[in-house]
């Protein structure tokens, strides 16, 4: 999948437990996880990094699959909750954000 100038290989968390599971006890993240959620919401959309021992890149889309909300994570953070509704999210190695130069409002096509 294309995130502005960088590609990344896609993995879907489409199930309860790959939901659940996100990037908790993993080693090193290395692709782009797009979360799939059942409707547009804030409080649905929110992530917690516990168990996670990396930070990471946040990107929140809403239903057309417009950046509403971006941001860096650290590890171990309680809640990050986006600034708008998200339909989707994709989670993505530290430093992706700056490097593919994507900008609030822009489309990422990821099917």
């Amino acid at each position: 999948m294309r995130i502005g100038r960088l590609s990344f290989e896609k993995e879907l968390a489409d199930t309860t437990f790959k939901k659940a599971r996100g990037l908790m006890l993993r080693r090193k993240l290395d692709k782009a996880l797009v979360f799939l959620l059942d409707r547009e919401t804030k409080i649905g959309a929110a992530i917690h990094s516990f168990f996670v021992i990396f930070s990471f890149d946040i990107i929140w889309l809403d239903a057309g699959k417009r950046i509403v909300d971006m941001r860096t994570v650290r590890p171990f953070r309680l809640i990050e909750v986006p600034k708008k509704a998200a339909k989707y999210f994709i989670e993505l190695p530290e430093g992706s954000i700056k490097k593919s130069g994507v900008k609030l409002g822009q489309k990422i096509d990821f099917d």
